[in-house]
């Protein structure tokens, strides 16, 4: 069997976006730190070969389909932009309602621009200990920096503010202060970080958390059009034998992820049935599933 260098170079991940590449990153930055041996405590770091979300996989409005374009022009022109003195770029915050695509379109960026992603989630690096919260955040920065280039990722943004809030003390004002600190010192042109923060609460956010982005990326619910594409997608592989245009009527503000809820419930029922195609039955099923859940999450315990 005849196999070209070029078919067996295509079907494997360039040697920079293996999980071996970054362990060896990984090991020659924390060697004799502390400080950052302690950041991967913290944090998620993955290669981009990890990452199971594909671009091609996702549905896209207009406005996140540019974001991307703008994104790799200004990594591909950073010399330009530098010899311009245009730093402040590369800082992306994205909202919107729970399982619209968020953490997906940030994990799928890690595949597309061959970059590792480093995930955080805020309510995670709090310490009980006096400044330590702040310490912690100065870790995770000083490591994006090491590891460049690469994306971090901030998930649970709004974290900040609702913590800002009730804290008495002021230990979380000084945290706070730390995060927009870091951020103003970090950038994809001067440090090759791409910066990505993710609320599904923005009206949480002051004034002074909203003007470190360059760029407020929306996630909305999916329009009727966007539920039928998100439907063909998710069903691409399954023997599908429902309208799916009839399907994406139906079901109104469904979230992408209340999709791939409603068809892994279709495909379950079918094969405890002992079919391996899913029907308009089944499908009620899984919409059964979802509209269930959003009855629980909304309801008022006393």
């Amino acid at each position: 069997v005849q196999v070209s260098y070029e078919a067996v170079k295509g079907a494997n991940p360039p040697f920079e976006d293996t999980r071996v590449c970054l362990d060896s990153r990984i090991s020659s930055i924390v060697a004799g730190d502390e400080r950052l041996k302690n950041a991967l405590d913290l944090i998620i770091v993955s290669a981009p070969e990890e990452v199971e979300q594909k671009l091609d996989d996702l549905i896209c409005t207009g406005d996140q389909e540019n974001i991307i374009r703008k994104v790799k022009v200004a990594r591909d022109h950073r010399d330009v932009l530098l010899k311009h003195r245009i730093h402040e770029v590369g800082k992306l915050l994205f909202v919107g309602p729970p399982g619209t695509g968020k953490t997906s379109l940030a994990l799928a960026l890690s595949q597309e621009l061959h970059l590792p992603i480093i995930e955080v989630r805020l309510s995670m690096i709090t310490s009980q200990y006096l400044g330590e919260t702040s310490k912690n955040i100065d870790r995770i920065f000083d490591f994006a920096k090491k590891i460049a280039p690469c994306i971090l990722f901030i998930d649970e943004f709004d974290f900040v503010a609702k913590s800002r809030v009730a804290d008495d003390h002021g230990a979380m004002k000084r945290a706070v202060n730390s995060l927009l600190k870091n951020i103003d010192q970090i950038n994809l042109v001067r440090n090759a970080v791409l910066l990505i923060g993710a609320t599904n609460h923005p009206q949480l956010l002051d004034e002074a958390a909203w003007r470190r982005f360059d760029e407020v990326v929306f996630f909305g619910l999916p329009d009727t059009d966007m539920r039928r594409r998100i439907l063909g997608k998710i069903a691409a592989s399954i023997d599908c034998r429902c309208n799916f245009e009839a399907l994406a009527e139906e079901t109104e503000n469904f979230s992408g992820a209340d999709l791939r809820i409603m068809i892994k419930e279709a495909l379950l029922s079918a094969l405890m049935e002992g079919r391996e195609y899913i029907d308009d039955a089944d499908i009620r099923r899984g919409m059964l599933v979802v509209q269930n859940r959003d009855l629980i999450r909304h309801a008022s315990w006393l």
